[in-house]
């Protein structure tokens, strides 16, 4: 889980600078598509947690990480912002499988 934070949640903030200067996008866009991510893991975070609560956290958590590294490639070859975004979505859904402490907080919170 810990590699899954570092990739998924802390790679890109430490490369907005690199990827502006790369694409000419601007660092509030290219953190503006990360936050898109982030809104999405948080309304999967509940049915995700529901589910990580009935069937354990081994297949969910191997998809995410798989998932993960499909968006980070993605991003990585992203020939254009809307490729770029929906890359970022995608990782947005494999942050809510992966970083799943969240996801069963809010699950078991909201019964």
């Amino acid at each position: 889980m810990t590699i899954n934070w570092g990739i998924l949640y802390y790679a890109l903030p430490t490369a907005v600078t690199p990827i502006a200067a790369d694409t000419g996008w601007s660092p509030a866009l290219i953190t503006g598509v990360f936050s898109a991510g982030l809104l999405l893991s948080a309304f999967l975070g509940v049915p995700l947690g529901r589910l990580l609560d009935v069937r354990g956290p081994r297949a969910l958590m191997t998809g995410g990480a798989l998932v993960g590294v499909g968006a980070l490639l993605l991003a990585a070859w992203s020939p254009n912002l809307l490729v770029f975004t929906l890359a970022w979505l995608l990782a947005g859904a494999a942050q809510a499988a992966t970083l799943y402490s969240n996801s069963r907080c809010c699950s078991r919170a909201s019964r």
